[in-house]
C-alpha cells in the first residue's frame, strides 16, 4: 500500500505549529536566530552575540570631554544539536484509523517528545551555568523565605517586568499550594486580572511577587530525582533553530509500513549569567 495520507510538508507544519504552544521554556528564553542568520546555512557551532555592560555615568566638568566607553561584545559558542523522532505506521493500522485521527496522534506524540527534550536542554543549560544558587532546606519543598533569598541575587534589579518566569517541578508545586503567599488572595501581588494561582494553564500555575510560575518536570535532577527551581530574567538564555522540524517518510515495503521521521537542528546558550538564580 503506497503512502497517501502522510504529506511531509503538511505534517512538518503541523508539528512546528504545535511545538510553538507545547514548549514551556522557549517563551521564557529569546530567539537569537534573527541575530545570526547564517546559522540557517552552515556550521556545527553557532556564536551567540553577547554585549557586556559598559555604560557608566560621569560628572560633567565644563570644558572637559567625557570619556566614552567602548561597546564590548564577546562571542559565546554553542554546539548545534540534531534531534530526531520516528513513528512507524503499519498499513493494517492505517486502514482502520481515520486520517485526521492518525495525523493528530502522530503530531501530538512527536511534538511532546521534541518539547520535553528541548525544554530539558534549555533548563539544564541554565542550571549548569548558574552563578547564583540557593540550597533548599528540604528536598522538594520550598519556603517563601528561600525564594526571597534566591531573589536577593538580583540586588535591586527586581522589577517584575524584568523576569521571564520561575520554573519548577510537580513535587515543589505541591509545596507551593501550601504556601500562603502563593494561594492567599489577601496577598496584594496575587491579585489582578487573569491570575488564578493553583490552576494550570499551558504550564502556568500562578504568580509569586508578580512573576509567572511554570511547572515542568524537566527541572528534576537526574541524579537525586528531586525537583529544582529556576528563576530566570528576560534575555538571559537564548536558542537558535538552524532548521525547524522537517519530516520525511520512508517506506518499509517488506514490513508493510511507513516510517515517519522528524528532525531538527538547534542550539542553546545561557548568555547573561547574572539573570539566572536557582534553588537546588
Amino acid at each position: 500500500m503506497a503512502n497517501n495520507i502522510i504529506v511531509p510538508n503538511v505534517f512538518a507544519s503541523a508539528i512546528n505549529d504545535k511545538l510553538g504552544t507545547t514548549l514551556k521554556m522557549a517563551p521564557l528564553c529569546y530567539d537569537a536566530s534573527p541575530m545570526v542568520p547564517e546559522i540557517k546555512n552552515y556550521g556545527d557551532k553557532v556564536t551567540f552575540p553577547v554585549f557586556n555592560r559598559v555604560a557608566t555615568v560621569q560628572n560633567v566638568v565644563k570644558g572637559t570631554p567625557i570619556s566614552p566607553a567602548n561597546v564590548d561584545m564577546k562571542s559565546t559558542e554553542a554546539e548545534i544539536q540534531q534531534v530526531a523522532s520516528s513513528v512507524r505506521v503499519y498499513d493494517v493500522e492505517r486502514a482502520q484509523i481515520k486520517t485526521d485521527a492518525l495525523m493528530d496522534m502522530m503530531t501530538t506524540q512527536i511534538t511532546d517528545a521534541f518539547a520535553r527534550h528541548i525544554d530539558s536542554v534549555l533548563l539544564e543549560e541554565c542550571f549548569t551555568n548558574a552563578i547564583y544558587s540557593t540550597t533548599l532546606t528540604a528536598a522538594n519543598t520550598v519556603t517563601f523565605e528561600e525564594l526571597l533569598t534566591a531573589m536577593d541575587a538580583f540586588s535591586d534589579l527586581r522589577d517584575t517586568d524584568s523576569f521571564a518566569g520561575i520554573v519548577t517541578g510537580s513535587k515543589i508545586f505541591n509545596s507551593l499550594l501550601g504556601m500562603e503567599q502563593f494561594v492567599s488572595v489577601a496577598e496584594t501581588f496575587n491579585t489582578g486580572a487573569g491570575r488564578s494561582n493553583g490552576l494550570v494553564v499551558n504550564g502556568l500555575v500562578g504568580y509569586i511577587l508578580g512573576v509567572p510560575v511554570y511547572i515542568s518536570n524537566q527541572t528534576m535532577d537526574a541524579t537525586s530525582g528531586n525537583s529544582r527551581i529556576l528563576i530566570l530574567k528576560k534575555n538571559s538564555c537564548g536558542y537558535i533553530f538552524q532548521k525547524n522540524v522537517t519530516v520525511e517518510v520512508e517506506r518499509e515495503g517488506k514490513l508493510l509500513a511507513d516510517d515517519v521521521i522528524a528532525s531538527a537542528l538547534f542550539a542553546v546558550k545561557a548568555t547573561d549569567l547574572e539573570g539566572i538564580s536557582v534553588l537546588v
